[in-house]
């Protein structure tokens, strides 16, 4: 990413472990996020539960919001940076609070299904780059004509 990119408006389609990155926080991706976050709110008593194994609540699925991958929050609708790999959520607004602040389980599409899709949305502009789980290939390629006004 670019000196001057924002978190989520660069060349790339970024995850949790590019805005950590970004926000001088290492690699550790959405891990280093919750923690800072609960750091920050002063709730780091929740950090073991928040970072560990154990997730409850029904699984949720991955998407792409303005050329980032997020989760949704089921309970309050805060949306945040995902780790594609750990296959949890943890949501930073609401702590994930209907479920005793345990992490969510996420559904992320396979690292072939994201290449593709990625494939796709770096076809965009950047305020175009938006996916969600279900949305085809062929869908895809219709919605990217008419973002960029073609038949």
């Amino acid at each position: 990413m670019g000196k001057n990119e924002r978190y989520g408006y660069g060349v790339g389609i970024d995850s949790a472990v590019d805005m950590a990155k970004e926000k001088g926080l290492g690699n550790g991706g959405r891990n280093a996020l919750v923690k800072a976050t609960l750091r920050k709110t002063n709730k780091q008593h929740l950090e073991e539960r928040a970072l560990g194994s154990e997730t409850r609540g029904e699984p949720i699925y991955a998407e792409v919001n303005h050329s980032r991958w997020i989760a949704e929050c089921p309970y309050c609708h805060g949306a945040g940076a995902i780790n594609l790999t750990d296959k949890t959520f943890f949501c930073q607004t609401c702590f994930n609070a209907d479920i005793q602040n345990y992490p969510r389980p996420l559904i992320v599409p396979s690292v072939n299904e994201r290449k593709t899709i990625e494939k796709e949305l770096k076809k965009r502009k950047l305020r175009g780059r938006n996916w969600k789980h279900g949305e085809s290939v062929d869908f895809m390629q219709m919605e990217t004509k008419i973002y960029e006004g073609r038949k």
